[in-house]
């Protein structure tokens, strides 16, 4: 099934049920919802700014074979904190969580660019885990977070530079020892390229 563009957009919905298997949600259909409290439902595919600006919205379950978080899909979603990224998703785009509740996440493997903004001033994110297969984090991409320490795996490359900025909780950089660009030796607190 398929919620085109802007389909709900602005409406004054409060509460979505969808019993089919998977959706495949255009851009901006369920944007700027003030009253939407709840979606329950699979999503199967996002457009751009899908659930955005949706302020009482708390949690979202994806498909299995969803491989793309879109731009700005949950942005300025303020109360989104529960929701697990499946094993398919290899692209997360510009600003898909910024300004979000979520306080830990687990980046799927396969996930090789984590997009400018991607989790930017969620100031309540305190755990990511980075996966083998990641090579680039752009600008902002957790700007703004409440992240205590990080793990940066042998296959990252590219950090760009304000992917990290004001983050005055991020006391520990570990840099796995095969990576042939960082190094956190002798338990420093940076990374030295």
């Amino acid at each position: 099934t398929t919620i085109g563009t802007r389909a709900f957009y602005r409406s004054g919905l409060v509460g979505v049920v969808a019993r089919n298997a998977s959706l495949a949600v255009g851009d901006y259909a369920f944007s700027e919802l003030d009253d939407l409290e709840s979606f329950i439902g699979t999503v199967g595919s996002l457009g751009i700014g899908s659930f955005s600006f949706d302020p009482l919205l708390t949690a979202i379950k994806f498909s299995d074979s969803i491989d793309r978080i879109s731009r700005s899909a949950f942005s300025n979603d303020v109360n989104l904190e529960l929701m697990e990224l499946p094993s398919s998703v290899k692209y997360i785009d510009e600003n898909a969580f910024r300004y979000t509740k979520i306080n830990a996440v687990t980046i799927p493997d396969g996930v090789e660019t984590i997009s400018a903004g991607a989790f930017s001033e969620c100031s309540n994110l305190e755990k990511v885990d980075l996966p083998k297969s990641l090579v680039v984090i752009e600008d902002e991409a957790f700007m703004g977070t409440n992240l205590g320490k990080l793990f940066i795996p042998k296959a990252l490359v590219k950090i760009s530079d304000t992917a990290f900025r004001n983050i005055s909780s991020l006391t520990s950089i570990e840099v796995d020892a095969d990576n042939p660009v960082f190094d956190s030796r002798d338990d420093s607190n940076a990374i030295i390229e």
